[in-house]
């Protein structure tokens, strides 16, 4: 795809061209948009041998239970797709690398501090990689499942004082901010995170800001995120993969 197109346009012309291909699979495209995250999250902790354990074909049902406009998909339709998976794991034909190595050859990663949605702010420590394109966070180092990824294609971001900073104080923290439409407003961030039920729900976000130990490594992080925010991320290559499964 041209540098123009965005991830989220891409993920949703595939999972709409595969719910015209396939009537009645999905009652709502974005359920197909949802299932492709959480089977590179499947084929990852199956086929990396630094995963000890793995995931098993009850929980990747339980991962997309109710991803489909509140119903839930075909357990059969799952369980081919995990049986695949299990047998053959997507490849990446430029270099034959399995995408099993998404979270282990990160450019950066490390624990963070990420602020949480809600009414009041709240910080929750998490461990970071940044990696195909994408941030990925975790509960904690070595979890296979990310808590959620964000594509950073055509993103934004940059240091970010606190209100409590003194004058001449580094920052510790960055945001990232989604890109600025011609009317002047911001879009919002399309992503993926887990809910507290362990199924994979499509995320909107008006930012993400996290925190860090000090201004050296919270600058580290900003170079390295503005280095990539303008390439094609992952969904590049979940969308071509995915024509190599067959599940109908």
């Amino acid at each position: 795809p041209g540098e123009s197109q965005k991830i989220d346009r891409l993920m949703e012309k595939f999972a709409s061209r595969f719910c015209d291909c396939n009537p009645g699979q999905f009652h709502h495209p974005d359920a197909c948009y949802i299932l492709a995250f959480s089977t590179i999250m499947l084929n990852t902790s199956l086929h990396n041998p630094n995963v000890a354990r793995k995931t098993s074909l009850e929980e990747f049902i339980t991962m997309n239970r109710g991803i489909d406009k509140g119903s839930d998909i075909n357990p059969a339709l799952l369980t081919t797709i995990y049986e695949s998976i299990s047998k053959v794991p997507f490849k990446i034909p430029e270099n034959d690398k399995g995408l099993s190595l998404t979270f282990f050859n990160p450019q950066r990663e490390g624990y963070l501090q990420k602020e949480e949605s809600g009414a009041t702010r709240s910080w929750k420590r998490c461990w970071v990689v940044l990696n195909n394109n994408c941030l990925y966070y975790f509960k904690q180092k070595g979890d296979t499942t990310p808590s959620g990824i964000v594509p950073l294609e055509k993103l934004r971001v940059s240091l970010k004082e606190s209100k409590k900073s003194k004058p001449g104080d580094p920052p510790l923290r960055f945001e990232l901010l989604g890109a600025l439409n011609e009317d002047g407003s911001v879009s919002l961030i399309k992503g993926c995170k887990t809910n507290s039920k362990g199924m994979v729900v499509q995320d909107y976000q008006k930012r993400y800001l996290f925190k860090g130990e000090s201004a050296e490594e919270v600058d580290e992080w900003v170079k390295s995120i503005a280095a990539v925010v303008c390439n094609d991320a992952m969904m590049v290559m979940i969308s071509s993969k995915k024509a190599h499964i067959n599940v109908v």
